[in-house]
Protein backbone atom coordinates (compact mmCIF):
# COMPACT_ATOMS: atom_id res chain seq x y z
CA UNK A 1 0.00 0.00 0.00
CA UNK A 2 1.43 3.35 -1.07
CA UNK A 3 1.46 6.23 1.37
CA UNK A 4 -0.24 9.50 0.50
CA UNK A 5 0.94 12.57 2.38
CA UNK A 6 -2.32 14.25 3.38
CA UNK A 7 -0.95 17.73 2.90
CA UNK A 8 -4.01 19.73 3.94
CA UNK A 9 -4.06 18.13 7.39
CA UNK A 10 -0.29 18.41 7.83
CA UNK A 11 -0.54 22.12 7.02
CA UNK A 12 -3.32 22.57 9.56
CA UNK A 13 -1.24 20.82 12.23
CA UNK A 14 1.80 22.94 11.38
CA UNK A 15 -0.24 26.13 11.72
CA UNK A 16 -1.48 24.92 15.11
CA UNK A 17 1.99 24.02 16.37
CA UNK A 18 2.15 26.09 19.52
CA UNK A 19 1.92 25.32 23.26
CA UNK A 20 -0.98 25.86 25.69
CA UNK A 21 -3.60 24.70 23.21
CA UNK A 22 -4.38 20.99 22.89
CA UNK A 23 -4.92 19.78 19.32
CA UNK A 24 -7.68 17.14 19.15
CA UNK A 25 -7.73 14.95 16.01
CA UNK A 26 -11.18 13.38 15.62
CA UNK A 27 -12.73 11.07 13.06
CA UNK A 28 -14.37 7.71 12.51
CA UNK A 29 -12.34 4.53 12.88
CA UNK A 30 -9.80 3.80 10.13
CA UNK A 31 -10.11 7.22 8.46
CA UNK A 32 -6.37 7.88 8.78
CA UNK A 33 -5.86 9.67 12.13
CA UNK A 34 -2.81 7.59 13.10
CA UNK A 35 -1.25 7.87 9.62
CA UNK A 36 -1.64 11.64 9.68
CA UNK A 37 -0.17 11.76 13.18
CA UNK A 38 2.89 9.80 11.99
CA UNK A 39 3.21 11.98 8.88
CA UNK A 40 3.12 15.05 11.11
CA UNK A 41 5.85 13.56 13.33
CA UNK A 42 8.02 13.02 10.23
CA UNK A 43 7.62 16.70 9.38
CA UNK A 44 8.72 17.97 12.81
CA UNK A 45 12.14 19.55 13.18
CA UNK A 46 13.91 17.10 15.52
CA UNK A 47 16.74 19.54 16.20
CA UNK A 48 14.49 21.88 18.13
CA UNK A 49 11.76 19.49 19.26
CA UNK A 50 11.59 16.38 21.40
CA UNK A 51 8.83 13.99 20.31
CA UNK A 52 7.03 11.93 22.96
CA UNK A 53 4.57 9.52 21.37
CA UNK A 54 2.21 6.89 22.79
CA UNK A 55 -0.26 4.80 20.81
CA UNK A 56 -2.99 3.20 22.92
CA UNK A 57 -3.86 0.89 20.04
CA UNK A 58 -0.60 -0.85 21.00
CA UNK A 59 -1.18 -3.55 23.62
CA UNK A 60 2.24 -2.91 25.21
CA UNK A 61 1.35 0.74 25.76
CA UNK A 62 -2.03 -0.23 27.20
CA UNK A 63 -0.48 -2.69 29.65
CA UNK A 64 2.58 -0.69 30.66
CA UNK A 65 0.89 2.71 31.02
CA UNK A 66 -2.60 1.74 32.11
CA UNK A 67 -3.00 4.67 34.51
CA UNK A 68 -2.28 8.37 34.20
CA UNK A 69 0.27 8.02 37.03
CA UNK A 70 2.30 5.47 35.08
CA UNK A 71 2.07 7.47 31.86
CA UNK A 72 3.03 10.68 33.65
CA UNK A 73 6.22 9.07 34.96
CA UNK A 74 7.14 7.92 31.45
CA UNK A 75 6.47 11.35 29.96
CA UNK A 76 8.74 12.96 32.56
CA UNK A 77 11.40 10.37 31.77
CA UNK A 78 11.23 11.12 28.04
CA UNK A 79 10.94 14.90 28.30
CA UNK A 80 13.77 17.30 27.48
CA UNK A 81 14.00 20.65 29.30
CA UNK A 82 16.19 22.11 26.56
CA UNK A 83 13.71 21.48 23.72
CA UNK A 84 10.05 21.96 22.94
CA UNK A 85 8.36 18.69 23.91
CA UNK A 86 5.79 17.46 21.40
CA UNK A 87 3.44 15.14 23.31
CA UNK A 88 1.24 12.97 21.04
CA UNK A 89 -1.19 10.38 22.41
CA UNK A 90 -3.11 8.18 19.95
CA UNK A 91 -6.59 6.91 20.97
CA UNK A 92 -6.34 8.76 24.26
CA UNK A 93 -9.85 7.72 25.33
CA UNK A 94 -8.47 4.25 26.13
CA UNK A 95 -6.78 5.80 29.20
CA UNK A 96 -9.01 6.41 32.22
CA UNK A 97 -9.02 10.04 33.43
CA UNK A 98 -6.94 11.05 30.40
CA UNK A 99 -8.30 14.60 30.56
CA UNK A 100 -6.56 15.24 33.91
CA UNK A 101 -3.19 14.38 32.38
CA UNK A 102 -3.84 16.34 29.16
CA UNK A 103 -5.01 19.46 31.03
CA UNK A 104 -1.83 19.41 33.08
CA UNK A 105 0.56 19.09 30.14
CA UNK A 106 -1.32 21.57 27.96
CA UNK A 107 -0.71 24.22 30.63
CA UNK A 108 3.07 23.66 30.54
CA UNK A 109 4.87 26.17 28.30
CA UNK A 110 7.45 23.63 27.14
CA UNK A 111 4.83 21.09 25.98
CA UNK A 112 2.83 21.08 22.74
CA UNK A 113 0.02 18.51 23.08
CA UNK A 114 -1.83 16.45 20.42
CA UNK A 115 -4.41 13.73 21.03
CA UNK A 116 -6.51 11.53 18.73
CA UNK A 117 -9.73 9.61 19.26
CA UNK A 118 -12.88 8.45 17.51
CA UNK A 119 -15.78 10.89 17.33
CA UNK A 120 -18.03 8.74 19.46
CA UNK A 121 -15.54 8.98 22.31
CA UNK A 122 -14.27 12.52 21.88
CA UNK A 123 -17.35 14.63 21.30
CA UNK A 124 -16.52 18.28 20.71
CA UNK A 125 -19.52 19.39 22.78
CA UNK A 126 -18.10 17.51 25.79
CA UNK A 127 -14.46 18.53 25.36
CA UNK A 128 -15.10 21.98 26.81
CA UNK A 129 -16.01 20.23 30.06
CA UNK A 130 -13.28 17.58 29.96
CA UNK A 131 -10.52 19.91 28.82
CA UNK A 132 -10.29 22.95 31.06
CA UNK A 133 -7.23 23.91 29.03
CA UNK A 134 -7.74 25.47 25.60
CA UNK A 135 -8.18 23.09 22.68
CA UNK A 136 -8.85 23.12 18.95
CA UNK A 137 -10.69 20.35 17.09
CA UNK A 138 -9.37 18.96 13.79
CA UNK A 139 -11.75 16.63 11.98
CA UNK A 140 -10.06 13.91 9.93
CA UNK A 141 -12.14 12.47 7.11
CA UNK A 142 -11.67 9.67 4.55
CA UNK A 143 -9.90 10.57 1.29
CA UNK A 144 -11.69 13.22 -0.72
CA UNK A 145 -11.71 12.75 -4.50
CA UNK A 146 -8.67 14.96 -5.02
CA UNK A 147 -6.64 12.85 -2.58
CA UNK A 148 -8.05 9.68 -4.15
CA UNK A 149 -6.98 10.81 -7.63
CA UNK A 150 -3.53 11.77 -6.34
CA UNK A 151 -3.11 8.36 -4.71
CA UNK A 152 -4.27 6.47 -7.81
CA UNK A 153 -2.34 8.59 -10.29
CA UNK A 154 0.32 5.92 -10.81
CA UNK A 155 -2.33 3.71 -12.45
CA UNK A 156 -2.65 6.27 -15.26
CA UNK A 157 -6.43 6.01 -15.24
CA UNK A 158 -8.38 8.88 -16.77
CA UNK A 159 -10.36 11.19 -14.50
CA UNK A 160 -13.71 9.67 -15.46
CA UNK A 161 -12.57 6.14 -14.59
CA UNK A 162 -11.16 7.38 -11.27
CA UNK A 163 -14.41 9.10 -10.44
CA UNK A 164 -16.42 5.97 -11.25
CA UNK A 165 -14.27 4.02 -8.78
CA UNK A 166 -14.51 6.68 -6.08
CA UNK A 167 -18.27 6.85 -6.56
CA UNK A 168 -18.61 3.16 -5.68
CA UNK A 169 -15.74 2.48 -3.28
CA UNK A 170 -15.45 5.77 -1.43
CA UNK A 171 -12.27 7.02 0.19
CA UNK A 172 -11.58 4.90 3.28
CA UNK A 173 -7.75 4.59 3.14
CA UNK A 174 -7.69 0.86 3.99
CA UNK A 175 -9.68 -0.03 0.89
CA UNK A 176 -6.46 0.29 -1.13
CA UNK A 177 -5.26 -2.88 0.55
CA UNK A 178 -7.60 -4.82 -1.75
CA UNK A 179 -7.63 -5.41 -5.46
CA UNK A 180 -10.25 -3.11 -6.98
CA UNK A 181 -11.90 -6.14 -8.64
CA UNK A 182 -12.17 -8.05 -5.36
CA UNK A 183 -15.60 -6.72 -4.46
CA UNK A 184 -16.28 -9.23 -1.70
CA UNK A 185 -13.09 -8.29 0.17
CA UNK A 186 -13.95 -4.59 -0.11
CA UNK A 187 -17.49 -5.14 1.17
CA UNK A 188 -16.21 -7.24 4.07
CA UNK A 189 -13.70 -4.54 4.99
CA UNK A 190 -16.27 -1.69 4.97
CA UNK A 191 -18.80 -3.83 6.84
CA UNK A 192 -16.13 -4.64 9.45
CA UNK A 193 -15.45 -0.92 10.01
CA UNK A 194 -19.17 -0.20 10.18
CA UNK A 195 -19.70 -3.04 12.67
CA UNK A 196 -16.81 -1.83 14.85
CA UNK A 197 -18.17 1.73 14.91
CA UNK A 198 -21.57 0.44 15.94
CA UNK A 199 -20.55 -2.20 18.49
CA UNK A 200 -17.41 -0.57 19.95
CA UNK A 201 -18.28 3.12 19.72
CA UNK A 202 -21.98 3.90 19.36
CA UNK A 203 -23.78 1.13 21.29
CA UNK A 204 -21.67 1.30 24.47
CA UNK A 205 -21.15 5.07 24.27
CA UNK A 206 -24.87 5.85 24.14
CA UNK A 207 -26.05 2.75 26.00
CA UNK A 208 -28.27 1.67 23.10
CA UNK A 209 -30.62 -1.05 24.37
CA UNK A 210 -32.84 -1.67 21.34
CA UNK A 211 -30.16 -2.40 18.73
CA UNK A 212 -32.64 -3.66 16.09
CA UNK A 213 -34.56 -0.40 16.33
CA UNK A 214 -31.42 1.72 16.12
CA UNK A 215 -30.05 -0.17 13.11
CA UNK A 216 -33.41 0.10 11.33
CA UNK A 217 -33.24 3.89 11.63
CA UNK A 218 -29.67 3.96 10.38
CA UNK A 219 -30.55 1.82 7.35
CA UNK A 220 -33.55 4.03 6.63
CA UNK A 221 -31.24 7.07 6.53
CA UNK A 222 -28.74 5.28 4.30
CA UNK A 223 -31.49 4.37 1.85
CA UNK A 224 -32.75 7.96 1.82
CA UNK A 225 -29.44 9.83 1.46
CA UNK A 226 -30.01 13.44 0.45
CA UNK A 227 -33.78 13.28 0.90
CA UNK A 228 -35.73 15.44 3.33
CA UNK A 229 -36.15 13.52 6.60
CA UNK A 230 -37.99 14.20 9.83
CA UNK A 231 -38.92 12.15 12.88
CA UNK A 232 -42.46 11.56 11.60
CA UNK A 233 -41.11 10.02 8.35
CA UNK A 234 -38.99 7.60 10.32
CA UNK A 235 -41.68 6.76 12.87
CA UNK A 236 -44.26 5.96 10.17
CA UNK A 237 -41.72 3.79 8.36
CA UNK A 238 -40.91 1.79 11.49
CA UNK A 239 -44.58 1.30 12.39
CA UNK A 240 -45.55 0.27 8.83
CA UNK A 241 -42.75 -2.29 8.77
CA UNK A 242 -43.56 -3.64 12.24
CA UNK A 243 -40.15 -2.53 13.45
CA UNK A 244 -41.24 -0.48 16.43
CA UNK A 245 -43.72 1.96 17.92
CA UNK A 246 -40.90 4.29 18.82
CA UNK A 247 -41.39 7.81 20.20
CA UNK A 248 -40.30 10.94 18.33
CA UNK A 249 -37.93 11.94 21.15
CA UNK A 250 -36.13 8.58 20.99
CA UNK A 251 -35.75 8.92 17.21
CA UNK A 252 -34.35 12.42 17.71
CA UNK A 253 -31.81 11.06 20.21
CA UNK A 254 -30.79 8.27 17.82
CA UNK A 255 -30.31 10.76 14.98
CA UNK A 256 -28.09 12.85 17.24
CA UNK A 257 -26.07 9.77 18.22
CA UNK A 258 -25.51 8.80 14.58
CA UNK A 259 -24.37 12.31 13.62
CA UNK A 260 -22.15 12.65 16.71
CA UNK A 261 -20.41 9.44 15.65
CA UNK A 262 -19.72 11.15 12.29
CA UNK A 263 -21.14 8.31 10.18
CA UNK A 264 -23.76 10.71 8.85
CA UNK A 265 -23.87 14.49 8.61
CA UNK A 266 -26.98 16.58 9.03
CA UNK A 267 -27.81 19.47 6.67
CA UNK A 268 -30.60 21.68 8.09
CA UNK A 269 -33.17 23.63 6.08
CA UNK A 270 -32.87 27.40 5.63
CA UNK A 271 -36.16 29.33 5.60
CA UNK A 272 -35.85 32.23 3.16
CA UNK A 273 -38.82 34.15 4.56
CA UNK A 274 -37.88 34.10 8.24
CA UNK A 275 -34.13 33.68 7.63
CA UNK A 276 -34.14 30.96 10.28
CA UNK A 277 -32.47 27.56 10.25
CA UNK A 278 -35.02 24.76 10.67
CA UNK A 279 -33.79 21.51 12.20
CA UNK A 280 -37.08 19.61 11.92
CA UNK A 281 -36.74 18.78 8.21
CA UNK A 282 -33.13 17.91 7.45
CA UNK A 283 -31.08 16.02 4.90
CA UNK A 284 -28.44 13.45 5.86
CA UNK A 285 -25.24 12.56 4.00
CA UNK A 286 -22.75 9.75 4.64
CA UNK A 287 -19.14 10.50 5.59
CA UNK A 288 -18.08 8.10 2.82
CA UNK A 289 -19.88 6.65 -0.21
CA UNK A 290 -18.49 3.18 0.59
CA UNK A 291 -20.85 3.03 3.58
CA UNK A 292 -23.77 3.79 1.27
CA UNK A 293 -22.74 0.96 -1.08
CA UNK A 294 -22.79 -1.70 1.63
CA UNK A 295 -25.90 -0.43 3.45
CA UNK A 296 -28.18 0.82 0.69
CA UNK A 297 -30.76 -1.66 -0.61
CA UNK A 298 -31.89 0.76 -3.34
CA UNK A 299 -28.33 1.63 -4.40
CA UNK A 300 -28.87 1.79 -8.18
CA UNK A 301 -31.95 4.02 -7.92
CA UNK A 302 -30.10 6.41 -5.59
CA UNK A 303 -27.44 7.36 -8.16
CA UNK A 304 -28.34 11.08 -8.20
CA UNK A 305 -28.37 11.30 -4.41
CA UNK A 306 -24.97 9.60 -4.13
CA UNK A 307 -23.64 12.18 -6.58
CA UNK A 308 -25.11 14.82 -4.28
CA UNK A 309 -23.38 13.12 -1.34
CA UNK A 310 -20.00 13.49 -3.07
CA UNK A 311 -20.68 17.19 -3.64
CA UNK A 312 -21.57 17.52 0.05
CA UNK A 313 -18.27 15.91 1.12
CA UNK A 314 -16.37 18.46 -0.95
CA UNK A 315 -18.39 21.26 0.65
CA UNK A 316 -17.70 19.81 4.10
CA UNK A 317 -13.95 20.10 3.46
CA UNK A 318 -13.95 23.53 1.86
CA UNK A 319 -17.13 25.48 2.72
CA UNK A 320 -19.02 26.50 5.85
CA UNK A 321 -22.63 26.94 7.04
CA UNK A 322 -23.93 24.20 4.73
CA UNK A 323 -27.75 24.29 4.43
CA UNK A 324 -30.43 23.52 1.86
CA UNK A 325 -33.49 25.54 0.80
CA UNK A 326 -36.93 23.95 0.45
CA UNK A 327 -39.23 26.89 -0.30
CA UNK A 328 -40.20 28.73 -2.41
CA UNK A 329 -37.82 26.76 -4.67
CA UNK A 330 -35.75 23.74 -3.61
CA UNK A 331 -32.00 24.28 -3.75
CA UNK A 332 -29.63 21.40 -2.94
CA UNK A 333 -27.04 23.46 -1.07
CA UNK A 334 -26.75 26.98 0.32
CA UNK A 335 -23.29 27.60 1.79
CA UNK A 336 -20.38 30.02 2.23
CA UNK A 337 -16.70 30.20 1.42
CA UNK A 338 -14.48 33.19 2.29
CA UNK A 339 -17.63 35.22 3.13
CA UNK A 340 -19.07 34.57 -0.35
CA UNK A 341 -22.42 32.78 -0.54
CA UNK A 342 -23.15 29.96 -2.99
CA UNK A 343 -26.35 28.34 -4.24
CA UNK A 344 -25.64 24.90 -5.71
CA UNK A 345 -27.75 22.42 -7.65
CA UNK A 346 -26.51 18.89 -8.46
CA UNK A 347 -27.53 16.66 -11.37
CA UNK A 348 -26.04 13.90 -13.50
CA UNK A 349 -26.45 15.52 -16.90
CA UNK A 350 -27.40 18.86 -18.43
CA UNK A 351 -29.15 18.71 -21.79
CA UNK A 352 -31.80 20.54 -23.78
CA UNK A 353 -34.57 18.61 -22.05
CA UNK A 354 -33.68 19.51 -18.46
CA UNK A 355 -31.57 22.67 -18.54
CA UNK A 356 -34.56 24.93 -17.90
CA UNK A 357 -35.68 22.88 -14.90
CA UNK A 358 -32.17 22.77 -13.39
CA UNK A 359 -31.48 26.50 -13.64
CA UNK A 360 -34.99 27.88 -13.10
CA UNK A 361 -34.96 27.45 -9.31
CA UNK A 362 -31.60 29.19 -9.09
CA UNK A 363 -32.82 32.08 -11.24
CA UNK A 364 -35.93 32.53 -9.08
CA UNK A 365 -34.03 32.70 -5.78
CA UNK A 366 -33.38 36.37 -5.06
CA UNK A 367 -30.20 36.05 -3.04
CA UNK A 368 -26.86 37.72 -3.70
CA UNK A 369 -24.85 34.54 -4.28
CA UNK A 370 -22.79 32.70 -6.86
CA UNK A 371 -25.15 30.22 -8.52
CA UNK A 372 -23.80 26.90 -9.78
CA UNK A 373 -25.11 23.69 -11.36
CA UNK A 374 -22.65 20.82 -10.81
CA UNK A 375 -23.03 17.80 -13.10
CA UNK A 376 -21.13 14.92 -14.72
CA UNK A 377 -22.16 15.51 -18.33
CA UNK A 378 -22.30 18.86 -20.09
CA UNK A 379 -22.18 21.09 -22.05
CA UNK A 380 -20.46 23.30 -19.46
CA UNK A 381 -20.92 27.05 -19.76
CA UNK A 382 -22.26 30.17 -18.04
CA UNK A 383 -25.88 31.09 -18.80
CA UNK A 384 -27.06 34.57 -19.74
CA UNK A 385 -28.31 35.02 -16.18
CA UNK A 386 -24.82 34.21 -14.82
CA UNK A 387 -25.41 30.65 -13.63
CA UNK A 388 -22.30 28.49 -13.99
CA UNK A 389 -22.73 24.92 -15.24
CA UNK A 390 -19.62 23.09 -14.02
CA UNK A 391 -18.13 19.63 -14.49
CA UNK A 392 -18.16 17.85 -11.12
CA UNK A 393 -14.77 16.17 -11.64
CA UNK A 394 -12.99 19.43 -12.47
CA UNK A 395 -14.73 21.12 -9.53
CA UNK A 396 -13.62 18.39 -7.11
CA UNK A 397 -10.01 18.59 -8.36
CA UNK A 398 -9.68 22.38 -7.95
Amino acid sequence: MRELIRKSYIEILKRCQYPNICKVLMGIRKCGKSYITNQFINNIDNKNCNIIYFDFNDIDVKLNYSTIELLHKQIIKKSNDKKQNILIIDEVQELKDWNILINSYTSKINFDVYITGSNANLLSKELSTLLTAKHTDIYIKPFNFKEYAEYMEYLKLDKEALFNEYFVYGGMPGRFLFDKNDHSAFYSYIKMIFSDIMTKDIFPRYKIENIVEFEAIFLYLMNNIGKIINCDNIRKYLISNNKSNISGSTIDNYLRNICDSFLLNKVPCYNLKTKNILNTNAKYYAIDTGFIKVNCIKYESNYGYILENIVFLHLLNNYSNILYIKEPHEIDFFCEKNNIRYLIQVCDEINSNNVKREIENLENIKINAIKIVICRKGPFYTTKSGIQIINIIDWLLE
